[in-house]
C-alpha cells in the first residue's frame, strides 16, 4: 500500500510522474547472496541499466530510520547516490497525504557518513528528541 500511496502522490506532479516507487519487503535491505539474489543485487542490476539515484522514504519511526540509513549506506557502495526522506512521526506513506510525501521526498537529505552519525545519535523520531524539541513523546 506504500508503495501505490507513493506512485499516486508523484502522479498527482508532472515533474515527479518519472519518479518510480519501489518497495523492500520488510524495513531493511537484503544482501549477501552470492548470486546477487536479492535486494542490493537487485539494486546493483538496475544501476547498471542506468539508475543512479535512490530515495528511501520508510515509515516515520526510530528503528525505520536506523534501518534506512544501513540501507543508504549499502546502496551508496556500490555506487548509487542515495537520499533518506522524513515522513511524520509514526506515519507511512499512505497514511499521509499526498503533498505530505512530496515535501518528504523533496526535503529527503543525501546520505553521507555525517549525515549518517548525526541521525544515529539524534534520530528525529527517538522519544528524547521528540522531547528536546518540545513534541509529544508518544
Amino acid at each position: 500500500f506504500d508503495v501505490a500511496a507513493i506512485k499516486l502522490a508523484f502522479d498527482e506532479v508532472s515533474d515527479l510522474r518519472s519518479v518510480v516507487p519501489v518497495g523492500s519487503f520488510g524495513k531493511h535491505l537484503s544482501y549477501g547472496d552470492m548470486n546477487g539474489d536479492d535486494q542490493l543485487g537487485r539494486f546493483h542490476a538496475l544501476r547498471s541499466r542506468g539508475i543512479k539515484f535512490v530515495t528511501i522514504m520508510w515509515d516515520g519511526e526510530e528503528k525505520a530510520l536506523t534501518a534506512a540509513l544501513s540501507a543508504a549506506k549499502l546502496l551508496s557502495g556500490i555506487g548509487l547516490t542515495v537520499r533518506v526522506a522524513l515522513l511524520p512521526y509514526e506515519k507511512d506513506p499512505n497514511e499521509v497525504t499526498g503533498e505530505v510525501v512530496r515535501k518528504a521526498f523533496y526535503a529527503a537529505q543525501k546520505w553521507t557518513p555525517a549525515l549518517d552519525v548525526k541521525w544515529r545519535l539524534r534520530n528525529p523520531y527517538s522519544k528524547s528528541q521528540r522531547v528536546a524539541l518540545g513534541l509529544s513523546a508518544a
